[in-house]
């Protein structure tokens, strides 16, 4: 059964709105509404109740759709607005709709209110789910941009070719390499990787490429004087065939390998969360 439809009708003449709310009920919606004519009982229906669509007339002898538009703005509402008239030209309903009104519907042809509507509603809906999704992308950014920050771990960006593109501080000093030498180009997983050390990294490329992250493992990198470093490392992948790479000296005192995973997880085991939130790409060994 069809949701029930709430409209929010900017119209002066009880008779039309009648005739507009006839017309809406004919897809088999039940439909609510609220006939305002001015801009302050507008305010106080936009307080009080969600609104599915605004309807507004073009021009009443109190208000206009340019200034019920202007309400709607006014208080961030992102609701689809729909002109209905009998009054308004062309030209002016395109510029009416440049300045966000959504569509405009001549009152003598209303049966193309209903598909109107439902087109808004659609892509209203759509322009949620985008600012859902563009404001968890905004807090992930931020948890990352903390954590690359604070030192606790190296962090790195690579190209699935192994040329890493961006190092935190720790990282670099990790592997003894500067951001001179990162930004010249010479830091790379291809350079720092030691010969012995490329099961390892299979066995990771395979758990990266079908679950999007692979199980932090321990691995040695070369450092730029030829020492080596061991070290603990996770990986996931980021959009445009990179890796996040996520490396941390192994404890000292630690028993063995499991001593070592274990420590690792309970140091670092809050980065899981914001590990599977990236996508992937495999390393290089």
């Amino acid at each position: 059964m069809n949701a029930s439809l709430r409209v929010l009708m900017v119209e002066d003449s009880a008779t039309d709105a009648k005739l507009v709310i006839k017309e809406l009920q004919r897809t088999g919606r039940s439909v609510e509404f609220e006939r305002v004519e001015t801009a302050e009982p507008m305010r106080a229906a936009l307080e009080h109740q969600a609104w599915d669509v605004v309807t507004s007339d073009w021009s009443m002898p109190k208000f206009t759709a340019p200034a019920a538009l202007g309400v709607l703005k006014e208080m961030r509402l992102d609701l689809p607005f729909i002109i209905v008239s009998g009054t308004i030209g062309e030209a002016t309903a395109v510029d009416a709709m440049r300045a966000g009104a959504h569509d405009f519907v001549l009152k003598d042809k209303l049966a193309r209110l209903s598909p109107a509507i439902e087109r808004e509603l659609r892509e209203c809906n759509e322009r949620k789910a985008r600012r859902v999704t563009e404001d968890a992308l905004r807090a992930s950014e931020a948890r990352f941009r903390r954590l690359a920050e604070s030192g606790v771990v190296g962090i790195t960006i690579a190209e699935s070719s192994g040329k890493v593109v961006e190092a935190n501080d720790t990282f670099l000093g990790m592997v003894g390499y500067s951001r001179d030498d990162l930004q010249a180009g010479l830091v790379s997983w291809t350079g720092m990787t030691p010969p012995d050390w490329t099961q390892p990294n299979a066995v990771a490329t395979a758990q990266l490429r079908a679950h999007g992250f692979a199980r932090p493992w321990e691995k040695k990198y070369i450092r730029k004087d030829g020492s080596l470093v061991p070290v603990l490392v996770g990986i996931a992948t980021l959009e445009g065939a990179k890796n996040i790479l996520v490396s941390r000296r192994r404890f000292a005192g630690a028993r063995n390998s499991s001593d070592n995973r274990r420590r690792w997880r309970r140091s670092a085991g809050w980065l899981a969360a914001w590990r599977t939130t990236s996508t992937t790409c495999s390393p290089s060994s």
